[in-house]
């Protein structure tokens, strides 16, 4: 596992600040552990902070009409754990997010976010940036889940999600790509038995 300043050294690495700043900058996250199973984010909550993820996978959902819950996206080491809309507008989540396995984070209060975007603005532009980036993945995941078969989705995820393929439980896999556990676990036997043939 990645040390404090490791982490937030990797996840700011774009910011132009001299020692000084950066200092000031990772003093102001805080380290903060979740259980698995623990409820990071809960529905109709706002969110005041978000988490850079050290070590660790978390997921975020939302709960269907029937109650089941539907995966929106995973988080992994090295991630920043956020409900934009929540964080920024100052809403209630309409989103839950879970810690799929123990977690390390480092967090940031809202405050602290809001004093740093105001004093530096390289903090800014890193956000920009980081916030361009987040759109372009949604926007990417939504063309990918309009246009792909069920089975390039999982390619992709054994490819570039590899803690997920191996550590995350087969639901949540499955509501993630829009499958139903079985059609899941019948492809991914296909994909076993065909990697044993070669």
């Amino acid at each position: 596992m990645e040390t404090k300043l490791e982490i937030l050294n990797r996840v700011y690495r774009t910011l132009a600040v001299d020692d000084e700043a950066m200092h000031y900058i990772i003093k102001a996250h805080e380290l903060v552990t979740f259980k698995k199973g623990e409820i990071i984010l809960p529905k109709n909550k706002t969110m005041d902070c978000y988490y850079i993820l050290s070590s660790g996978i978390a997921r975020s959902f939302i709960y269907k009409h029937n109650r089941a819950d539907i995966t929106t996206d995973f988080y992994i080491a090295g991630d920043i754990i956020i409900d934009m809309v929540s964080l920024f507008q100052q809403t209630p989540s309409e989103v839950c997010i879970e810690a799929i396995s123990d977690l390390v984070c480092f967090k940031i209060k809202f405050d602290e976010f809001q004093k740093l975007h105001l004093q530096y603005p390289s903090y800014s532009d890193w956000g920009r940036n980081w916030m361009t980036q987040a759109f372009f993945k949604l926007r990417q995941r939504a063309i990918k889940m309009a246009t792909q078969p069920a089975s390039s989705r999982y390619a992709d995820i054994r490819k570039n999600l590899p803690e997920v393929y191996r550590d995350v439980p087969l639901k949540y896999i499955a509501s993630y790509l829009g499958m139903t556990n079985t059609s899941l676990s019948r492809l991914r036997s296909q994909k076993i038995n065909s990697t044993s043939t070669v």
